[in-house]
């Protein structure tokens, strides 16, 4: 009897033995990333293309819409994802967890209010025009701040609709007089002859991109995080310091002339560790009171039904 539940005892643990370590040999799957083809989305995929970043850590997808990218993320297929705020926001308030672990970029012009009609002089000229936007609360925030600079309201312009995707077409066919695009569509439109009527100079600091990772991939892979935080910094300062090759890589990437990339990089600040440590990780992080600003705008205008805990979104130290 004591023999026999020696053995049944013994086979218990040696099975448990095994079932463990093959728990510790299974390895991780990999992390996926996703985002829209943002140029201050770039250093990510620049990262993996100079190996700074393993092939099996790292999943890249990159959608051709935000909407996607915001769907991938909500419906887990994507694990960290590359948006802007108000999408954050948006997401924040279908109760999807996550943190904002880095602040990709500040838009310092890549956000722009471009013209095809001669007769559009100044703001005031968009009157009873036909202006395109992509259904966002960025899209719908940056048009209310080009109102308010025109001393327009919304009654007073036609609003056309527009994918991101419709961009390019609509605006050559000459179906909208005006449209609110970013780069690298930006770039394009003024190779083609668009005029920039405004631009996000006009409003620092208020169209900021970051990236999100879901609460439980975050503390469960805090390392990789933090290892891919760096590596993305490593890119900024090259990117910074006009480093030919991330420049060359990124004009491939963007289908960029060398000079069209370098007028699209002064559009936008790329957030390197220092301004990260200022808008995330400080006593005061700066970017609680632009996200603030654009919560209130979206509950007035209805985009989010309540209020959301904003400060849920930060890594605290």
């Amino acid at each position: 009897m004591y023999k026999n539940f020696f053995i049944y005892t013994f086979t218990t643990v040696i099975l448990l033995m095994f079932l463990i370590q093959g728990c510790l040999d299974k390895p991780k799957r990999e992390l996926v990333f996703g985002s829209n083809m943002w140029i201050g989305y770039q250093p990510i995929y620049l990262a993996k293309d100079f190996n700074l970043i393993n092939e099996y850590d790292l999943k890249l997808i990159e959608y051709p819409s935000t909407t996607e990218v915001k769907r991938a993320f909500e419906n887990g297929i994507i694990d960290i994802a590359g948006v802007t705020i108000d999408e954050a926001i948006s997401m924040a308030q279908k109760g999807i967890k996550f943190k904002i672990f880095l602040v990709a970029d500040i838009s310092n012009g890549a956000d722009a209010l471009l013209s095809n009609n001669d007769s559009i002089k100044q703001l005031s000229d968009l009157k009873m025009k036909k202006i395109g936007v992509e259904n966002t609360a960025l899209g719908a925030f940056f048009l209310s701040r080009i109102l308010e600079f025109a001393d327009l309201k919304i009654s007073d312009i036609n609003l056309v609709s527009l994918e991101l995707s419709e961009h390019k077409r609509a605006f050559l066919d000459k179906k909208v007089d005006a449209l609110i695009t970013f780069e690298p569509m930006k770039s394009y439109l003024l190779s083609a002859g668009a005029k920039v009527l405004l631009d996000s100079r006009a409003i620092k600091d208020e169209i900021v991109d970051v990236l999100i990772v879901r609460d439980d991939i975050y503390f469960q892979r805090f390392n990789e995080i933090e290892k891919l935080s760096k590596n993305w910094f490593k890119v900024v300062d090259l990117i910074k310091n006009k480093d030919e090759e991330i420049l060359s890589r990124l004009s491939q990437r963007l289908e960029f002339t060398s000079e069209e990339l370098k007028n699209s990089l002064l559009g936008i600040n790329y957030a390197n560790y220092k301004k990260n440590r200022e808008f995330l990780y400080s006593k005061k992080p700066k970017l609680l009171k632009t996200l603030d600003r654009i919560s209130d705008f979206m509950l007035k205008n209805r985009l989010i039904e309540k209020r959301v805990d904003l400060n849920d979104m930060f890594i605290k130290d």
